[in-house]
Order: C-alpha cells, then structure tokens, then sequence
C-alpha cells in the first residue's frame, strides 16, 4: 500500500469514528469510568470529548497519588465556589488568589460517589502543603497568619466549604460514604447542608462507619455535637431518600435513640436489596426485628465483625429471616464452640432452604465449612453464582463445588496445601462459567505452590477471566500465565524476583 493511501485510509476510519452520535461515545466512555488514564487522554482529544469525559473523571474521588495531583483537585474546589464559601475560608486565614477564573465546567455537579473522609484526606493535604510552601517563602509566617496552632483549624474551615460546595451543587449524587466521627467537626452546624431535598433524593448506596484513629485533627471521640448530626443525618435519610438500594451500617456509631431511628429509616426503604451491619451484637436486637418486620425487600444480608451470641442466633432463627435471602454472608464474625453448635443446629433445622440462594461468603471455622458450607452447597445446587471461603480449602469442598456448583461465576478461595491442587485444577475445568477467581495463601510467604500448578492453570483458565492472587510467583509462572492472556490483577498480585 502507498504512503498516501494509508493516510487516506486513516483519514476516513477518524472521519467515521467522529460521526458516531454524541450518545454512542458516552456510552463507550461508561466501560472506561475505572480507567482513569484513558479517560483523561478522551478529555484531551476534543472539546467533544472533553465534555464527554469530564463527567466521568469527577464521578467521584479517586485515590490522590501525590501533592499535584492533591493540590490540582482542590484548586478547582475552590474555583467552583462562591463567593460566600470563599470568603469564609480567607477570614479563617488561608491565603487564596485575588480572583479566579470562571470553571469550564461545575465539576462538582458531576459527582456521584462521595466519600466525606476521602475528601478530608484531599483537603487537608492541600492545606499543610499550602502551609509549608508559604513558610519556606518567609519565615515570618511562622507566628503571623500561618502559625502552626491555627492550621488545623484552616484545614477545617476549608474542609467545611468544600463540603457545602458539594452537597449545594452534586444533584446527581448516588453513593454518601460517611465517617461520623468526624461530623462534630463540621461549621456552621451540619444540619445545614439538607435544606434541598434534591441532594438526598437519588441515593442509592450509604455507608455509616466510624474510625478510631490519630489524624492531623486530633484522635476522634464521640460528641454531643456529633451524635446530634448523626440523629438529623438519619432523619433526613428516612425523609428524602426512599431509593437506597445498599446500606451499611456500623452500629459502634449508634446510640439508643439512634438505633431506634435507623429502625424507622429500614421502614421507609421499600427498595432495598444489600444490607451490611457490622459490630452487632445483643444490644441491636431491636435491628434484627426490623428486619423482619420492616425490610421486606431485603435479599442479601451481610454481617462483619460481629459477635454471634446464643440471643441473637436464636432471634435470626426464630424470626426465619434467612429464608428470603438471595445472599447471605457471616464475614470476620466471632465464633466460639457453644455458638458454633447452635448455628449448625439451627441451619440444619432449614431443611426447606430457599433455592433463590446465589452468593455465599463466609468466613468460618472448618466445622462450619463441613457442617454447613458443604450441605448447603449441595442444596443450593447449580443456582449458586458466588462463593466465598475465607478458611483453608479442602479436598471434599473443592469436590462438591466441581459436582453441585457448576454455573459459579465468581469464586474465592484459600489454598494452603499442595495436595488439594490437583482437585483444584479439575474443578477449574469443569466451571465453564466463572468469571473471576481469587486464590489466597494463608501462609507467606514460604507457602507457595509450585510453577506446574500455575502453568496447568493457565492452560484451564478462560482468557476472559478476572483473576486475583496474593501468592508469589515466580518469572516462570508469571510469562505462563501471560502467553495463555491471563492478567493478574495488581490488587492481591505479587512477583518473585521480577522487576517492572
């Protein structure tokens, strides 16, 4: 082919991709929300795509990979303010440039995923960098504007604005992730920021957690204050967002008038599907009976780092809670041998399971996993979409799962011994569906299996497949799993003596 033809050729394959409709791009831009890179390169592309991408790349805070980055984020922050907001962050001390010019865009109108601790985190990196900088200019910052005693309370201020600025502007706002510890922090009173219904209206994921560590704000402790925001927060949760589909709750943040709200807000939920409680215990029993008699719509149901005490398994059984579930998951929960016996009791009384049952995750002792993993997977049958085994595999699990489990589509499990590979590998084999896979060795880092178990893997493995593994490989299984197109994830991926 000629040098001109090619040209020609490649003028028309851009002509032709530039007169795809506008909603045809953003809907290729929707497959890329994770890529952050790409996204950015879409951006650059265009004014077209600029306006395409933008969008997307403010879905929501990602992970801030250094002080650029963090500082770039928050100068558009403060760009997208008004006059008011800034005003009240110069008269608590920060200096800020005379003017700024008007956003391309209202960036924060694009938010959907909001994460108030990753915010405080952007924030107050922004602001002790801004401090250091200034007083590498002149020392005399030192005990003028920028004394050290204040800064924390510059960061707050800023922290506070910032969060205004989101919750007056994001209209789209699907997720709110809250650390309520730090809601005492907030100036003028939190409450403030629910005047329009609209910020609250289109939820459909809330997390409510706490966290019990230092930060540049001094250690976290619960205030009057701070259990009155949460009180109006949960109010206002029960009042303006009747669409929340995933809720998640740590219930170390409630008190006793608080868990009687959050009882009234599961009424009010006539969607929701995924709930996760966490840290619960006897004193949450009113919970347990709201589930029951309020969250009719609930499906999966999931608990973490809870105390499984005689009362409430009793309650669970009694009540029949289990029996609707699509998804069920005891994750980090604490077991001793007298509850464990009255949990395997119980599940085995349920000899008319639900057949709708898809997901099961557990992180269990091996009675459990013989007692009722393994009966219950054989019940389940071929209905079973993800498993999750958070304890040592063994050979009879891997068999029932390869003979009763095989339109699996996502499985994790912990391989420890190198005699259950071979079974493993056979299972593989015989799940034509699965999609993801994740493999963690309990032990590390001695423990590792041997380069023809990852070498026969790869052989079974669809290259569609996601797969996840906190093993070490060595050079040798990494380029067998790469020839045969299986990319490990970075997430739990790690290399013996191989360099990048």
């Amino acid at each position: 082919m000629e040098l001109g033809t090619e040209i020609d050729t490649k003028i028309d394959s851009e002509n032709s991709i530039s007169n795809l409709p506008v909603d045809c791009f953003a809907r290729i831009l929707t497959f890329l929300i994770d890529d952050e890179n790409t996204l950015f390169s879409a951006a650059l592309v265009n004014r077209t795509w600029c306006r395409l991408a933008i969008p997307f790349l403010w879905n929501s805070f990602h992970f801030i990979r250094d002080d650029r980055e963090g500082r770039c984020i928050t100068e558009t922050l403060i760009r997208c303010m008004n006059d008011e907001e800034r005003n009240a962050i110069i008269n608590s001390g920060l200096r800020l440039k005379k003017s700024y010019p008007q956003p391309l865009f209202l960036y924060t109108s694009f938010i959907k995923n909001f994460d108030l601790n990753k915010l405080k985190t952007v924030v107050s990196w922004y602001t002790h960098n801004s401090y250091k900088d200034y007083v590498a200019r002149d020392n005399s910052i030192r005990q003028n504007t920028y004394d050290s005693n204040n800064i924390n309370q510059i960061a707050l201020q800023l922290l506070t604005q910032t969060y205004k600025l989101i919750f007056r502007t994001a209209e789209n706002l699907e997720s709110f992730d809250v650390t309520t510890n730090i809601l005492s922090y907030f100036m003028p009173n939190f409450t403030s920021s629910f005047h329009t219904p609209s910020v609250l209206a289109k939820l459909k994921k809330v997390k409510l957690s706490r966290n019990d560590v230092y930060d540049a704000y001094g250690k976290y402790e619960e205030s009057e204050k701070n259990l009155e925001n949460l009180r109006y927060l949960i109010n206002a949760l029960k009042l303006l967002s009747r669409n929340i589909r995933v809720l998640e709750i740590d219930t170390n943040v409630l008190e006793l008038n608080n868990i009687h709200q959050f009882c009234d807000l599961l009424e009010f939920q006539h969607n929701l599907k995924h709930l996760i409680l966490k840290n619960i215990g006897d004193e949450h029993v009113s919970i347990i009976h709201a589930l029951h008699h309020q969250a009719k719509s609930l499906v999966y149901l999931e608990f973490r780092y809870s105390s499984l005490s005689i009362w409430t398994v009793t309650l669970l059984k009694k009540l029949g809670i289990f029996t609707r579930m699509e998804g069920i998951a005891f994750m980090e929960c604490e077991w001793n041998s007298r509850h464990e016996n009255l949990f395997i009791d119980w599940w085995t009384e349920l000899s008319q399971f639900p057949t709708r049952l898809n997901k099961l995750y557990f992180d269990c002792t091996a009675t459990i996993i013989d007692k009722i993993m393994i009966p219950l997977i054989k019940i389940v049958g071929n209905n079973l979409k993800e498993l999750r085994v958070r304890n040592d595999c063994t050979q009879q699990l891997i068999e029932v799962i390869a003979e009763h489990a095989k339109n699996i589509s996502s499985l994790e499990i912990w391989l420890n011994l190198a005699a259950v590979a071979a079974p493993f590998l056979q299972t593989i084999t015989s799940l034509q569906s699965l999609q993801l896979l994740i493999l963690i060795n309990r032990f590390e880092p001695h423990d590792s299996l041997s380069d023809d178990f990852w070498i026969e893997l790869s052989k079974t493995m669809n290259p569609d497949m996601k797969f996840y593994t906190n093993f070490i490989l060595t050079p040798h299984a990494l380029a067998s799993l790469l020839l045969n197109h299986i990319q490990p994830s970075n997430q739990y991926f790690r290399v013996l003596s191989w360099s990048f």
